[in-house]
């Protein structure tokens, strides 16, 4: 009987040492290791270095099952993988109906994985969406209190001859600034998070220049769109009455 394991399975059971050669017990049977299976990777969240191989025959002997639920075959070529696949569906469907087999090809798992991707892409926009709309808003109620608390402030400025744009400039600088603000933690929770995620999962997750610039343009947009309506408003209040205002 002989076996042959997945990297992940030989490094488990035989640490870094050469497993060829040795033996494995299963079912208190012991079994020659023949061989390590050269380093395959994840697919989507399948580990395909934490499996073995066997000959049909000796499964059927050890474990008693004759109805296999997985047939793994290799095409020729890149070219004729289709044309492999039909040849399957073929002489499966001689002796088994068609709801009782499924022929799946690696661009038929990339398409579906593809297809994951997308949908978790419009799901993410939108609560990215929402996040900054609830976030600009919240921008937006504390340029008014701003306003509203440097009432005498503007009057003063407007006395000694600050123009409309002068304060309106002003409070367009400090939106942004406070929405930049928040994007940097935001950012910072996102490092954090994605280094968190790839030590739980062993999966890559990484936060690259380019969307922390964007992070970063997008929170400068949202303070600059949310901090109009109160530089506008800012920049329109009277001087006397903001002077009289207590």
């Amino acid at each position: 009987m002989v076996i042959v394991i997945g990297q992940a399975v030989a490094k488990d059971l035989f640490g870094e040492g050469d497993p060829v050669g040795q033996y494995v017990t299963i079912k208190g049977r012991k079994v020659l290791l023949i061989g390590v299976q050269e380093f395959k990777g994840k697919t989507l969240m399948f580990d395909n270095d934490s499996v073995s191989w066997m000959p049909m025959t000796t499964a059927i002997e050890m474990f008693g099952s004759t109805h296999p639920n997985l047939i793994v075959a290799k095409a020729a070529s890149t070219a004729s993988v289709n044309a492999t696949a039909g040849k399957i569906k073929d002489a499966l469907g001689k002796t088994l109906s068609s709801d009782e087999y499924s022929v799946i090809t690696q661009s038929d798992i990339l398409a579906f994985a593809q297809s994951i991707t997308k949908i978790l892409t419009y799901l993410l926009g939108g609560l990215a969406g929402i996040s900054l709309l609830v976030g600009g808003i919240g921008i937006m109620n504390i340029m008014l209190v701003s306003v509203t608390e440097r009432t005498r402030e503007i009057g003063i400025r407007k006395a000694v001859g600050a123009k409309t744009r002068d304060i309106m400039l002003q409070f367009l600088v400090e939106a942004p600034t406070l929405s930049l603000l928040g994007g940097a933690i935001g950012v910072l929770l996102a490092i954090l998070g994605a280094g968190l995620y790839t030590a739980i999962f062993h999966l890559r997750a990484q936060v690259t220049v380019w969307i922390i610039l964007l992070a970063f343009v997008f929170s400068m947009l949202v303070g600059i769109f949310f901090g109009v309506y109160p530089a506008r408003k800012a920049s329109r209040l009277d001087p006397i009455e903001s002077l009289r205002y207590e």
